[in-house]
């Protein structure tokens, strides 16, 4: 990986400045073992630039730590360093998990998802939907794809905004994201807005690798 050009931060990829404390840095792990896996990038600031941190040993350990204490179950990292410039940024690759995994937090395990670039607490609908696993054999064909596409890059994720980035009408974006709700690959929040779900993202990487 260019730690240069990593790509933006979205629903697999996250960037840190510095490591935060181990409940924060413990939630974007489990999103993103809950989701389709994800990289966290430790040293570099939000507008991109590479920073680097001082102990980047520490900073191992420490996430090793959060896994093995905070995380159920805990998760096997992938650690490893980027260099640009002198300065060492700390590479944490996450895999998605069979399982879902919570975050121990004042005696109660908590689910957490990823949000399009941002990492929330499940509510217990999705952590319900979590649970019970994927449905692999849902068959989704192109417009649907589409549409599942356009849910992940269109911002806000409304039904019109959903429409014009797939060139249809409101009418049939809506009846596609109904499908895709009853999937479970999407969800829909009071605010009318749309969301991929873990295992709408799961069925986007396996799309990708031509599964």
């Amino acid at each position: 990986m260019d730690v240069r050009s990593p790509g933006p931060e979205g629903p697999e990829m996250e960037w840190k400045l510095r490591l935060p404390r181990g409940d924060r840095i413990a939630a974007t792990l489990a999103a993103f073992a809950n989701g389709c896996g994800g990289t966290v990038l430790i040293g570099v600031q939000d507008s991109g630039a590479v920073i680097g941190v001082p102990a980047p040993a520490d900073v191992e350990a420490e996430v090793r730590r959060v896994s093995r204490s905070l995380l159920d179950p805990p998760l096997e990292l992938a650690l490893s360093r980027r260099s640009c410039d002198s300065r060492v940024v700390v590479v944490v690759r996450v895999a998605p998990a069979r399982a879902p995994v919570s975050v121990l937090r004042g005696g109660e395990r908590v689910i957490f998802l990823r949000d399009g670039s941002s990492t929330r607490r499940a509510t217990r609908a999705e952590a319900g939907l979590l649970a019970r696993g994927s449905h692999a054999g849902t068959r989704l064909d192109d417009p649907a794809f589409r549409i599942l596409a356009a849910v992940r890059g269109t911002s806000p994720p409304t039904v019109t905004a959903i429409a014009k980035a797939v060139k249809t009408g409101r009418r049939g974006a809506r009846r596609i994201l109904v499908r895709l709700m009853q999937a479970g690959l999407v969800m829909e929040r009071g605010s009318g807005r749309f969301w991929v779900t873990p295992r709408g993202h799961r069925r986007v990487a396996r799309r990708r690798r031509g599964h």
